[in-house]
């Protein structure tokens, strides 16, 4: 009971208003509908899902557990990417457009045909083409931010 410990106050309130600097830049709602929908989501997984884990030959639960998964993983990167200040990316933004135009061509080359189309490189379940997606929003909004001024001389 007679010990005591040393906390740095100054390393405290240093953390403390790193965290309010990131949650005043979260959009709330942006957040909250994505939660509402990846919970909605779920349920439509949980409700079909044990009906195609009977084609497959899987547990009942298999599709849910598998979906419940990759939300954690998507949570996580949202988290993380968080504290991450977003004109980073602007620097990025070219390379990261290169790159996926790269692994969209290796699809084109390299990929597996199932059902008559070619989407994933050798047989995995992540596809360049999601990449694609997120890429061309980060590199067409630096495009746009880039041509701001332009685009607010514009008048209709």
């Amino acid at each position: 009971m007679g010990e005591s410990t040393f906390v740095n106050q100054s390393n405290l309130r240093g953390a403390s208003s790193q965290l309010r600097n990131v949650r005043q830049g979260i959009d709330f709602v942006l957040l909250g509908v994505t939660v509402a929908l990846t919970l909605f989501g779920l349920l439509m997984v949980y409700s079909a899902g044990p009906k195609f884990a009977v084609f497959a030959e899987k547990p009942p639960d298999f599709f849910l557990i598998r979906q419940l998964l990759w939300a954690g993983v998507g949570m996580i990167a949202v988290g993380i990417t968080a504290f991450f200040d977003y004109h980073f990316y602007r620097k990025l933004s070219v390379w990261m457009m290169l790159a996926t135009i790269g692994s969209l061509f290796v699809v084109m080359l390299l990929g597996e045909s199932t059902l008559g189309s070619t989407r994933s490189i050798l047989g995995s379940s992540v596809r360049p083409s999601e990449l694609a997606k997120l890429v061309t929003i980060i590199y067409v909004s630096v495009w746009l931010n880039s041509k701001r001024e332009v685009l607010n001389s514009i008048s209709l």
